[in-house]
């Protein structure tokens, strides 16, 4: 039983190491698109590079929803262990009003968990969006460029 619960701390710690990776690339990659225009004006051309500055943005507003329900799960699971613990304790008396709130515990967590993933997705889908139409707009300047 421990073995398995260091195998999901492990794998938790991991999968919180690479979301606060992904937001750091976003942001990153924000900072430097920013730079790269910052002297410009508005040019159709550099509409690519606009929605991947937005793409980003919102692939780290997912990122840090994600870790704020990651957080109300792990809660949550204290919550149930608590509200399990004093169950055991009661065996004897009514534990139906126990049994309805470690119920209630179980399907927000389950509902948490559906949500933070389904952000987690997003989140890498946005963020290889960005990329990609960084990587377009770049492709278009030299176009542009070569051509003019």
């Amino acid at each position: 039983m421990q073995e398995q619960n260091d195998i999901k701390t492990q794998f938790r710690q991991q999968q919180e190491k690479y979301i606060y990776y992904i937001i750091a690339l976003c942001v990153a990659a924000i900072g430097y698109s920013l730079n790269i225009i910052r002297d410009s004006s508005f040019v159709l051309s550099q509409l690519p590079l606009y929605i991947a500055v937005i793409a980003w943005g919102v692939s780290v507003y997912l990122g840090l929803k994600r870790i704020r329900y990651t957080i109300s799960i792990l809660y949550a699971q204290n919550d149930l262990i608590k509200a399990t613990k004093k169950r055991f304790r009661e065996l004897n008396n009514d534990t139906n009003s126990i049994d309805k709130k470690i119920e209630g515990i179980n399907q927000a967590i389950i509902k948490n968990n559906s949500i933070a993933e389904l952000f987690f997705k997003w989140q890498w889908y946005l963020f290889l969006l960005g990329f990609g139409l960084f990587i377009l707009w770049h492709i278009l300047e030299m176009c542009i460029k070569t051509i003019c």
